[in-house]
């Protein structure tokens, strides 16, 4: 259990090693370990979308929360890469939705950043990720797929939060539907 270890697990890692890497956690090599950029493992399995990868990083006691030098947690570097299934993963687990990076950005900004592939953003925000949180300009991930002319994204955002807002209308006013009659009656 050392560094030769954790060499050979971050090696395996970088050359898309499931199974190397697999064999290194099991001969002891710590499943935190990082190389450049401060990134362990999980940060390379999740900015790949290596999910089996990250699967076994987290089975062998992987924090989800480490961040890499710019502040970036695994579930950021998933949603940017366009990477549903691994982002899934990391959700089912308990990463945090609201984290930010030194930018102050939410997984679900760097989601827009990755031009929402996949429709990570709504993904992130059915699981409970705040579309009003804002990076350290003030800007929410709306107002990014705006400015980087993002159309068909800011649009998605626009269409889930009115959805929201009319769920929440609905709620509160109680529906007819709700009270035990049609709607509209």
């Amino acid at each position: 259990m050392g560094d030769r270890e954790n060499q050979e697990m971050m090696r395996a890692a970088l050359n898309w090693g499931e199974a190397a890497v697999r064999e290194a956690l099991e001969a002891g090599a710590d499943p935190n370990a990082a190389a450049g950029a401060r990134k362990t493992a999980l940060h390379l399995a999740a900015e790949r979308g290596a999910t089996g990868m990250a699967l076994a990083v987290l089975d062998a006691g992987g924090n989800m929360e480490l961040r890499d030098i710019y502040g970036r947690s695994a579930l950021m570097l998933a949603a940017q890469g366009g990477h549903k299934e691994t982002m899934r993963l990391l959700i089912e687990r308990g990463a945090d939705l609201e984290a930010q990076d030194h930018s102050g950005r939410s997984a679900l900004h760097w989601a827009v950043f990755g031009e929402n592939k996949n429709g990570c953003a709504l993904e992130l925000l059915e699981a409970g990720a705040r579309a009003d949180a804002e990076d350290l300009r003030g800007r929410t991930a709306k107002m990014l797929a705006l400015a980087e002319d993002l159309g068909e994204v800011a649009r998605d955002l626009g269409r889930w939060e009115a959805q929201r807002e009319r769920k929440e209308l609905d709620a509160a006013a109680g529906t007819g539907a709700e009270r035990g009659r049609p709607r509209g009656i």
